[in-house]
């Protein structure tokens, strides 16, 4: 069944108590099938928001812009019309987050997300949109499509997805990165390169509090710093295997990885 509004409908009105399991399970997919189609369609309608204009007047804006002094004028006095033109868009999206954070309920700096991501989507790559509109493939792999494929230019960027799209419906997201990784590289061997300083550069130690006495430590590093800080501790805990916490009871590995983390800090 494709996804649309008849099928929104039709699985509304099943009794799932008088489904067999073959027809559950049918239905479970294309409940999956419809909710990246809408999904799909909030990106659309998204974008669309997000155009200059639509979620605001960019008059007083573009005057600022294009004034004798404006950012707009080039060195020779001239106006540049792609610098008119991205300052448009950013002050579009940043009207158009503000609209539908208000909206949802939900925090700027979330609605800015999907603004973004949802042009990104519409705009850049229009054949894992369609994907997703189709519902053949979710939400997770269309991120994970743009996500892999953001380092390579347009023109490569658009070959890259055009070989992946077809084959993420069948694969799970790890095999996604993967095959992602491997089309990156054949359509650009120096992206790799170009990808892994900057990669590094966004390491980070970011602390989030937990529930019922408990905290996470969340940490993104250097692959080989990684490896060696959970080598350390994972040979910690082997070394205390029996030894009962302060508090007298027995500790799995889980536990003893902690507390080795807690005792070296």
């Amino acid at each position: 069944m494709d996804p649309g509004p008849e099928t929104v409908t039709a699985l509304d009105s099943a009794d799932p108590a008088a489904m067999p399991g073959a027809e559950l399970v049918d239905a479970i997919v294309t409940c999956e099938r419809a909710i990246s189609h809408l999904q799909a369609t909030q990106a659309a309608l998204t974008a669309a928001f997000a155009r200059p204009g639509v979620a605001g007047d960019l008059t007083g804006l573009t005057e600022n812009l294009t004034r004798r002094s404006g950012a707009a004028r080039g060195p020779g006095g001239a106006i540049d019309p792609d610098v008119l033109a991205a300052h448009q868009q950013d002050y579009a999206r940043s009207l158009a987050s503000a609209e539908i954070a208000a909206a949802l309920h939900i925090p700027h700096r979330t609605a800015a997300g999907r603004v973004t991501s949802a042009v990104e989507l519409v705009d850049q790559l229009p054949a894992t949109w369609a994907a997703l509109h189709r519902g053949d493939i979710d939400q997770r792999r269309a991120t994970l499509i743009a996500d892999g494929t953001r380092c390579l230019p347009s023109d490569l960027r658009g070959a890259a997805e055009n070989v992946i799209v077809p084959l993420a419906r069948t694969r799970i997201s790890s095999h996604v990165k993967e095959l992602l990784e491997r089309a990156v590289i054949a359509a650009d061997p120096e992206a790799a390169a170009r990808r892994e300083p900057d990669a590094r550069s966004h390491r980070h130690v970011r602390h989030r509090p937990g529930e019922n006495g408990t905290g996470d430590i969340n940490a993104h590093l250097r692959a080989e710093d990684a490896v060696t800080i959970y080598t350390l501790l994972d040979l910690l805990a082997q070394a205390t295997s029996g030894v009962p916490g302060e508090d007298g009871e027995p500790r799995d590995i889980d536990a003893r990885r902690a507390d080795a983390l807690t005792d070296i800090a």
